[in-house]
């Protein structure tokens, strides 16, 4: 049964709410310094609290059947839950990117962000596409191209009167922007050029290598001559963008994406999950099996009961019973005398067997997420 229709009903349902509270105080007291630290401490504040006291400890145990005095720092690895206010701050971010439509990477250099401003919007007829070869072809039509190298996005835009190129436009890009930018800008550029040069003389094809063209561009003609010039044209087009590309020309298009915002943060954020791992002074049996968090999230997966044991080390270890005064002797069967889970899986000599069938199994894996199942499979063994 899938419970996120649910989860999502209850958020719509929230946030109207809320909308609603927040309407009634604007219109009967004014939305002042007072009445929104009001609706803080009141709504928002409480809501987050009481989220936060529900994730901080059960939720990712009862997603890995941990026992409850495992590492908090463990769990959300295991698990691959981020910790509540990272994926806050992760959020914030975005969504200032998005009102302030400006966006700082590494905290040096403001670019804009390419936002769609509802007020500016003109709703007109849209542009008719044509999917597939046409049944008659122009004299006169243009191809665009766009690659990326990296020192930037080139774009290139040849206009042709059949087999002869009349124009040839290039634009330059940075690489915080994306591939279909590049296509829309080459297409928006093809089109003022043609607007300027042939008003309303000429029908004319824009030919572009995305999703909607790519039929038409790619589809064997039965005239191999035809073909041949498809070919020169795309080879050149391709040459001359990607020395666009890089050349120490100026940006002619720089606002970012929503995409590339979304993902340096992500990977921002990520960054500062694995510092918080790394520097917390709690979970360090999984510290000494997995070093970053990105190792601990691949085991995602695969969490149970007996895997998380292993991997946190609160489990039917001689060392963790011994730790909480279970037992008085945390000495291993095999003789050491400290039954640890670095010592099961690397050291003890009970379990040689099982450890030859595991690497042997681990190289034959032909694939990284075999290989990660495997290794599951080998630490459930040992509590």
């Amino acid at each position: 049964m899938d419970y996120r229709p649910h989860v999502h009903y209850i958020i719509d349902k929230s946030t109207r709410i809320f909308r609603q509270i927040l309407g009634m105080a604007r219109s009967k007291y004014g939305l002042g310094c007072k009445v929104i630290r009001q609706l803080v401490q009141s709504i928002i504040a409480p809501i987050l609290m009481m989220i936060s006291a529900g994730f901080k400890r059960p939720i990712a145990q009862l997603a890995c059947k941990s026992y409850r005095t495992a590492a908090f720092i463990s769990t959300t690895a295991i698990t691959d839950i981020m910790p509540f206010n990272l994926q806050i701050i992760e959020r914030a971010y975005i969504n200032l990117a998005k009102i302030r439509r400006r966006y700082w990477i590494n905290n040096e250099q403001a670019v804009p962000v390419d936002t769609p401003d509802e007020s500016e919007i003109d709703p007109g007829p849209g542009p008719m596409i044509l999917t597939g070869d046409a049944t008659v072809v122009p004299e006169y039509h243009v191809f665009t191209k766009s690659t990326l190298t990296n020192r930037g996005i080139g774009c290139c835009v040849f206009i042709l009167g059949g087999q002869t190129i009349i124009d040839t436009l290039v634009f330059r890009m940075p690489t915080y922007c994306s591939l279909l930018q590049a296509d829309h800008f080459c297409v928006l550029k093809a089109i003022e050029w043609i607007i300027e040069n042939w008003p309303y003389q000429h029908s004319v094809y824009v030919i572009n290598n995305n999703l909607g063209a790519l039929a038409h561009l790619m589809k064997k003609d039965k005239n191999n001559l035809a073909n041949m010039a498809k070919d020169i044209i795309r080879t050149n087009c391709k040459r001359v963008a990607k020395r666009a590309a890089n050349s120490n020309r100026p940006f002619d298009y720089s606002m970012a994406p929503m995409a590339t915002v979304k993902k340096k943060e992500h990977c921002d954020i990520l960054a500062e999950w694995d510092k918080m791992y790394r520097l917390n002074k709690f979970g360090t049996t999984i510290k000494q099996i997995c070093s970053t968090v990105g190792e601990a999230r691949k085991f995602a997966p695969y969490a149970n009961f007996w895997l998380s044991q292993t991997l946190t080390g609160h489990g039917q270890f001689g060392a963790h019973l011994k730790r909480f005064g279970f037992i008085n002797d945390p000495s291993c069967p095999c003789g050491n005398p400290n039954q640890s889970v670095v010592h099961m899986i690397n050291d003890c000599r009970l379990a040689n067997r099982l450890r030859a069938d595991f690497n042997d199994a681990k190289r034959r894996a032909t694939n990284h997420d075999e290989r990660t199942r495997i290794t599951a499979t080998f630490f459930e063994q040992w509590p």
